[in-house]
Formats: C-alpha cells, sequence, structure tokens
C-alpha cells in the first residue's frame, strides 16, 4: 500500500532506557511494508539498549546533535551526516552525553521483528516499547 504519513500523525513510543522513536511503517507482520523506518530522539543521558539483531541489518543517518556510537567494541563520535551500516550479529548501542537532543533516522531490512532482538550475549531480549 502506498502512503504518505506526516510526523505529527505517528505517535512516538519509547525504549525503557528513554529513547523515543516515531516508527513510521508498522511493525505489525500484516503491514506490507518491507523495511522499517523511524525517526529516533534520544536527550542527553539517554540511549538505546546495546543489542543485536541476527537477521535484520540497520542504517542509522545522524540529523541532529552529537552521540557516541557503540558498534561491537569500537566506540566513535557520531555528528549530523554520519551514516552508520550496522550488519546482522553487531552489539550496537547509541547515546547522547551532550544537552542537544541526537535525532537520527533508522532504518531496518527486512522490516524490524521483535524477535529478532537480542542482548549482546545472545539471548532473546524482551525489548518493549510504551506510548510516550
Amino acid at each position: 500500500m502506498n502512503r504518505i504519513r506526516h510526523r505529527d500523525d505517528v505517535p512516538p513510543v519509547t525504549e525503557p532506557t528513554g529513547a523515543q522513536a516515531r516508527i513510521y511503517t508498522s511493525l505489525d507482520p500484516a503491514d506490507e511494508a518491507k523495511l522499517t523506518v523511524a525517526e529516533v530522539s534520544i536527550a542527553r543521558g539517554d540511549s538505546t539498549t546495546a543489542h543485536l539483531h541476527k537477521i535484520t541489518e540497520e542504517i542509522y543517518v545522524i540529523m541532529r546533535g552529537v552521540g557516541r556510537m557503540r558498534l561491537n567494541d569500537d566506540v566513535r563520535e557520531v555528528r549530523p551526516g554520519d551514516c552508520v551500516v550496522i550488519k546482522p550479529g553487531t552489539v550496537h548501542e547509541i547515546s547522547n552525553e551532550h544537552d542537544e537532543p541526537l535525532v537520527f533516522v533508522a532504518t531496518c531490512a527486512p522490516r524490524a521483528d521483535r524477535a529478532d532482538f537480542y542482548a549482546p550475549d545472545g539471548t532473546p531480549l524482551n525489548h518493549e516499547l510504551t506510548p510516550s
């Protein structure tokens, strides 16, 4: 199904760590979307949960703010204009230690699936999102 969705029509959800996301494509398997697109905002002191995917590849495009990106044991600063490619099996986490919110667009292919979230040790991760 073709569609156009405005940011104001996409309700934010929050990770347990405080990161907020607006997920533009549904996570529902009944949705025909082949990938997931989300806008993620991380306030000072917050982060995503360190995790990996066994199937999904992710790409982050940093739009605003400065963050610290962990890819396995490599930790680097990311800023607007950076594109981060996260291959399946890579433990990843992004955090914000600055006053300005860190904002990035995240895409996942194939579409994000709650069953494909694992803790860094490979055990399934209960990655619950709550309405913001």
